[in-house]
């Protein structure tokens, strides 16, 4: 994964503070990772926690992170033939997404 950044500021009607990160791997996987917190969390912290999940989920080494996996499902089980992603550990929202794309296409 090659670095590189942007910085937006959006201001916070309430005060807390949030960060979102995104990787482009050089196959052209995009992989995000981000954290909110109320205003009492420190910054640091809110970044940190950003960066520690958004490293997990290049450590995993899917195509897509967790949070776009289980909206992929429904279109997958749509698809004709047979589809395939390659993603970490599958979130209890993945879990649910295929259980539901089971009970809906049979």
């Amino acid at each position: 994964v090659e670095p590189s950044w942007s910085v937006q500021v959006d201001p916070s009607v309430r005060g807390g503070s949030g960060v979102e990160l995104r990787a482009k791997t050089t196959t052209g996987c995009l992989l995000q990772g981000s954290a909110i917190r109320e205003r009492k969390a420190p910054p640091a912290d809110v970044g940190k926690e950003a960066a520690t999940f958004l490293q997990s989920q290049i450590a995993h080494g899917g195509c897509v992170d967790e949070h776009l996996c289980d909206q992929l499902v429904g279109f997958m089980s749509l698809a004709p033939g047979l589809s395939k992603i390659r993603c970490g550990p599958l979130s209890d929202h993945t879990k649910t997404a295929i259980h539901l794309a089971e009970l809906m296409t049979g």
